[in-house]
């Protein structure tokens, strides 16, 4: 069971909730449109939940802008469901 620290906020389970409805990993600013959120707060929950290992992530480039992609895997989230 996770520590009282460890507990997801709101936006968290929001951020959890829309990308377990992906099929394909989904960019910050994807995240952010899909819970109605600044980018700059998802960009902030989803580095925390990736240092909770709920999240992973990785660069990629398209048309000459990098972007950073965000995924579930389901393994991850056993412990906090």
């Amino acid at each position: 069971m996770p520590d009282e620290k460890d507990e997801l906020s709101e936006t968290d389970k929001d951020i959890i909730e829309s990308l377990t409805k992906e099929k394909d990993p989904i960019t910050t600013y994807e995240v952010a449109k899909r819970i109605d959120v600044s980018w700059a707060t998802a960009s902030s929950h989803l580095k925390d939940l990736q240092i909770k290992g709920l999240v992973k992530s990785e660069e990629k480039e398209s048309k000459g802008k990098k972007s950073r992609v965000w995924w579930i895997e389901q393994g991850s989230l056993d412990d906090f469901l």
